[in-house]
């Protein structure tokens, strides 16, 4: 028979105590079953731990002898186990690989709603543009990916769960003269500079030809610049942008500006590619709850 943890800690109790009772009771188990684990024990050994009287217990010289080995295994033991749920199997991790700023497109919101109802469960993050993500998933380097389908390259061995539609928009000041057109479209905005983030190349390629496809290239600043710069230029008029209805909510809805979504068949899809061969109920879970957290956020929408 070995020795198990459960003998030792029944060994403490009773020689803290001196009662059969009193220390089963400290270990929330019978008495019948303190006296089994103590009996256990000693047979295991070949000696006799206590000296029983008749309402009391106390150590032998033996159990004396041994008591202080015993008491620093259990200590060892417990902080041993404090440290397991840093490296459990309830503290799991997954990775997400999503397109750049995924906060502004309430991707960040989404996965930390999946973290808060799984607790112990991290989802480790990458954003890449999706030039980036279009290359991994071609190399089948990545098991999860968040992005937009028109702008990511058909991979072979992914599944493709679409999230939301994300219609396309045209941003301007309130002071802006597009603000005095009652309904203006992409077409009336090729008299205007324009101004785009570069940091997802293909999704700048992706407007580039919306504007040819209505007939203009649009004028260009040469600035390489971030959103939170081109919201100052369109709050003073001096620029206009396009960029999708999740993001411009996020970043320029304030009244000072005026969000105007393009044509209906301009839009972007929004989904989850999952690796076929991924059997990890994580993941499983993950595009779960992202598909039914979507469908929620669209029927309150």
């Amino acid at each position: 028979m070995i020795m198990q943890i459960d003998m030792l800690r029944c060994f403490l109790a009773l020689a803290q105590y001196h009662n059969f009772s009193i220390a089963a009771e400290s270990l929330y188990i019978s008495q019948s079953t303190m006296s089994k684990r103590i009996q256990a024990m000693e047979r295991e050994l070949n000696v006799t731990l206590f000296e029983r009287e008749a309402r009391t217990v106390k150590l032998t010289s033996v159990g004396e002898r041994i008591y202080y080995q015993i008491e620093k295994i259990v200590y060892d033991y417990d902080e041993m186990l404090s440290y397991i749920p840093e490296f459990s199997e309830k503290n799991r991790t997954f990775t997400v690989t999503s397109m750049c700023d995924m906060s502004q497109y309430g991707i960040t919101k989404m996965i930390i709603g999946f973290e808060q109802a799984n607790p112990g469960i991290i989802a480790e993050t990458w954003e890449q543009s999706h030039s980036h993500i279009s290359e991994g998933l071609e190399q089948n380097r990545i098991t999860c990916a968040i992005g937009y389908r028109e702008l990511l390259s058909d991979a072979q061995g992914y599944e493709r769960m679409e999230l939301k539609v994300d219609p396309l928009v045209l941003i301007y000041s309130q002071n802006h003269p597009l603000a005095r057109r009652s309904s203006p479209n992409l077409g009336d905005a090729k008299y205007y500079r324009f101004c785009f983030p570069k940091e997802d190349r293909r999704f700048f390629e992706h407007i580039l030809r919306l504007c040819a496809k209505v007939g203009f290239a649009p004028e260009l600043t040469r600035s390489d610049v971030r959103i939170s710069t081109i919201r100052e230029y369109i709050l003073e008029s001096m620029r206009i942008t396009i960029t999708t209805l999740s993001r411009a909510s996020q970043i320029f809805g304030e009244s000072s500006f005026i969000i105007t979504p393009l044509e209906k068949e301009d839009v972007l899809h929004l989904e989850l590619l999952l690796k076929k061969q991924t059997k990890d109920p994580l993941y499983l879970d993950f595009s779960t709850y992202a598909k039914d957290y979507y469908r929620n956020e669209n029927c309150c929408g």
